[in-house]
């Protein structure tokens, strides 16, 4: 059991597959603010329906600020906090890159 995929993971253990690599993917993010429409983007496209369901459950759980837009502007920025259950994506992020790499060492 120790190959699974992030999608197995997420299902398993986030309740929804999506959920653990919209997060993974705000943690490793370059930048520190993003818009909706770039974490859309970045998720399987069978999965880019939810993300914004996703992005408000980050913010009532206190992982997102969603940040005012400006007037007459429709996007939505976020900002990552400084909570301390982002240990625990992080703590995950590192668990799913040791089985990417098994994975990767026994197709190669």
């Amino acid at each position: 059991m120790d190959t699974l995929t992030e999608t197995e993971v997420g299902e398993l253990r986030f309740g929804r597959a999506l959920r653990l690599g919209l997060c993974r993917w705000v943690l490793t993010a370059s930048v520190d603010r993003f818009y909706q429409s770039e974490a859309v983007v970045e998720m399987p496209p069978r999965m880019r329906t939810a993300v914004p369901t996703e992005l408000a459950r980050l913010v009532d759980a206190g992982l997102l600020e969603e940040e005012p837009g400006e007037a007459g502007q429709r996007r939505k920025y976020f900002r990552r906090t400084d909570s301390a259950l982002w240990r625990i994506i992080q703590t995950s992020d590192e668990v799913l890159k040791e089985f990417e790499a098994k994975t990767d060492a026994k197709t190669s």
